[in-house]
């Protein structure tokens, strides 16, 4: 599969917050994956798959939860094409607010 457009949203700036912008994600110019998540980290920016939330116990739902991956490639070769690809494209959003990125 590959991917054929990238739509990224301002998530606003937040002070001391590594939490960079939300992207949807195209592929094939058929299937559309929302809310993976850019981040920048120690070692650089990289991306988080969309995941849900639920409660671990009944007790404290606030600071009690987990979360596992609504969507992830099996292949770590597509994990890095797929960062490859949307980190690019924010490169673009970043710097000339290019809110559309289209692979060539």
């Amino acid at each position: 599969m590959v991917i054929t457009k990238v739509t990224y949203y301002d998530v606003g700036s937040h002070i001391n917050s590594n939490f960079l912008a939300k992207c949807s994600v195209v592929f094939d110019d058929c299937v559309m994956l929302h809310d993976v998540k850019i981040l920048n980290g120690e070692k650089g920016r990289y991306i988080v798959m969309p995941e849900k939330s639920f409660c671990k116990s009944s007790d404290n739902c606030n600071t009690n939860k987990s979360g596992e991956d609504v969507f992830h490639p099996v292949r770590q070769s597509y994990f890095a094409y797929m960062k490859e690809i949307i980190l690019k494209g924010f490169l673009m959003y970043e710097n000339k607010g290019c809110k559309t990125y289209i692979p060539t």
